[in-house]
């Protein structure tokens, strides 16, 4: 992410090494991920906040994507203080509440992943029983004024507890006195820690929505029109919920359902002014679950178009592992395909676009700048996962063959292999935030996946990094022989692009900007 403006006026001296950090809302980014530092507004929205100490070291042999995939030990800290403030539940339910059985975190993220993401009870302590460690701190917690008082104090008290070294995620409980403001929880956006207000900590879909921003995902929100990050309901990172320990059988959007790789075998990716058309039977998350699912079936579909923000859409069930929504929204969301609109795989908040059931299409008017117009039509939904799933078409008006409902599904799909070029680092030395420039070689050589989870590091370094799933462009900045750039510059004058994108190394830094990933 680039922060352009006058940096000097905005941080002041307010900026401390460690100890800030900024909370930048997703609605005050650009599209190239800009944020500008000099517009009122934007800066009246900005907030700092001391950071979280005492993190856990990276694992280094762990690669980006591999946040998706595997098991991964969690340890929940039950905190309490030595003046009678304690969270209202025993450790004893909170672990049922986490690791059980029935609506837990642990086993909806396993049904969501297709049994790919499976989070289970740390054991490498003394002092830990059933995942779940007890402790006192030594900080009045009844008068913390931030949430992250209750973390800080609670890793100060963990360093004379037994937990070991084996967990890789951990999760806090606070007591209720703890203050998170409107919050139900907060999680650390790429890291291993989320923190609760009390009871929501034992909400499954609290739980999942905080572990999902440990996981990378971001808002999913409803509708672009006000940069609402919050509203999508048909997923876990939508932020439209029951407090209710019963309720929260819901997964993740197309976006975020594509970005995890869960179900990749049955992905199809598209580019419609390429691809004369689509034609597939798309199926919902409880199909492949339940083992309906055939070879030509399809989970989620990604269409992308040079210029356009891509698409992603698969189809809602409102039964099995995703039974639960909000009333208000059953009769417009449930049931369908959903489309959302997302800038990248993995990047900021998604928004919804449309919800069709059968018979219905949406229309994107000039697709990819070709003045003609892509459709979405939905033919037919069955009636539920047994029964089968929805008939959808994607085209492009003036394509070689305009598919109706009567066609057959194609069954060789276009191949999810990333554009050639979508997997080139770049040439060109990147700036971190100490001022040095590096390059990928750096990133390369010593504790590649350290680096890698630096900001925009990966998108700059993608080859190296391993996040080769979408042809995106670098946001960071970058040195050419005269001076520093951003993908941002190089595209925002449309008569000097061409120009710009021809420089050296500019092409394969901002690889959407300069379409260079055909």
């Amino acid at each position: 992410m680039l922060l352009e403006g006058d940096h000097g006026s905005f941080f002041g001296d307010r900026l401390q090494s460690g100890v800030t950090s900024l909370n930048i809302p997703t609605d005050l980014i650009s599209e190239k991920l800009v944020v500008d530092l000099n517009d009122k507004q934007t800066a009246s929205h900005l907030r700092f906040q001391r950071s979280l100490r005492g993190g856990k070291k990276i694992d280094t042999e762990r690669n980006l994507m591999a946040n998706y995939d595997g098991f991964f030990r969690t340890l929940v800290v039950r905190v309490s203080d030595n003046q009678g403030h304690t969270p209202t539940f025993p450790a004893y339910q909170i672990s049922n509440h986490v690791f059980g059985n029935g609506l837990t975190m642990a086993q909806q993220y396993r049904n969501c992943s297709n049994n790919k993401l499976k989070f289970t009870k740390a054991n490498g302590g003394a002092d830990i029983k059933r995942g779940v460690i007890d402790i006192t701190v030594s900080a009045n917690l009844g008068s913390a004024y931030d949430s992250i008082v209750c973390v800080n104090a609670a890793d100060d008290a963990l360093a004379y507890y037994d937990i070991g070294d084996t967990h890789v995620y951990t999760m806090y409980i606070c007591p209720p006195e703890v203050e998170f403001g409107i919050a139900a929880g907060v999680g650390d956006m790429g890291g291993y820690k989320s923190w609760y207000s009390d009871e929501f900590g034992s909400s499954p879909y609290v739980q999942m929505h905080e572990m999902g921003h440990n996981l990378m995902f971001f808002h999913s929100g409803e509708k672009e029109q006000g940069h609402l990050e919050y509203g999508d309901p048909t997923g876990v990172m939508g932020g439209m919920y029951v407090k209710d320990p019963q309720w929260g059988r819901m997964c993740f959007n197309a976006a975020k359902t594509f970005t995890t790789g869960w179900y990749a075998d049955h992905h199809a990716s598209i580019t419609p002014e390429e691809t004369s058309s689509y034609i597939g039977n798309l199926v919902d998350v409880n199909a492949a679950s339940n083992g309906d699912i055939r070879v030509e079936d399809d989970v989620v579909v990604q269409v992308k178009g040079s210029g356009e923000k891509t698409l992603y859409f698969m189809l809602h069930r409102l039964e099995g592992i995703t039974r639960d929504m909000k009333p208000d929204y059953i009769d417009t969301h449930a049931n369908r395909v959903n489309i959302v609109r997302q800038t990248y795989a993995g990047g900021i908040a998604s928004f919804g676009v449309d919800h069709l059931t059968s018979d219905e299409e949406y229309v994107h008017y000039d697709w990819a700048g070709t003045g003609n117009a892509l459709h979405i039509k939905v033919c037919s939904i069955a009636e539920n996962a047994s029964a089968g799933g929805a008939k959808v078409l994607v085209y492009i008006d003036g394509g070689d063959i305009d598919p109706t409902c009567e066609d057959d599904p194609v069954t060789e799909l276009p191949s999810l292999i990333p554009p050639q070029n979508a997997c080139i680092d770049s040439p060109l030395k990147m700036f971190l935030p100490n001022g040095d420039q590096k390059g990928c070689a750096w990133v390369a050589a010593n504790n590649t996946n350290v680096r890698c989870m630096d900001a925009g590091v990966a998108s700059h370094c993608p080859a190296t990094c391993g996040v080769c799933i979408e042809c995106i462009d670098s946001v960071k900045r970058f040195a050419t022989k005269d001076e520093i750039k951003s993908c941002f510059w190089v595209g925002n004058k449309e008569s000097e692009r061409s120009r710009r994108c021809n420089m050296e190394g500019v092409s394969a830094t901002c690889r959407s900007t300069c379409d260079s990933c055909s």
